[in-house]
């Protein structure tokens, strides 16, 4: 598995770690991961949805408590977090590493 594919798997368990306030602050990160990934909003929404409803159901498997992760919140276009994480992308693609 490649670095970014590892990183992105890393900000989706934090994402069900979180409380629903800092999983905001989570968010522009995480989509910018997923942008290069080639993983757009809809995407994304679906993959957090289906994490989450495996993530309750093993810990019922496994009888270890787990807490309500909600589905992620809405992040238009004009929202900061989809604007940091469009800019953030945009800087990487003018600027690839060395």
């Amino acid at each position: 598995m490649d670095p970014q594919s590892l990183s992105f798997a890393s900000s989706l368990a934090r994402l069900c770690m979180v409380d629903d306030e800092s999983r905001w602050g989570l968010l522009p990160a995480l989509l910018a991961r997923a942008a290069r990934l080639g993983i757009g909003g809809d995407a994304l929404n679906e993959l957090v949805d289906s994490m989450v409803e495996h993530w309750h159901e093993w810990g019922t498997r496994l009888q270890v408590r787990t807490q309500d992760v909600r589905t992620l919140p809405t992040c238009g276009a004009s929202h900061p977090c989809h604007m940091a994480a469009t800019a953030d992308t945009e800087n990487k693609r003018a600027h690839p590493p060395a």
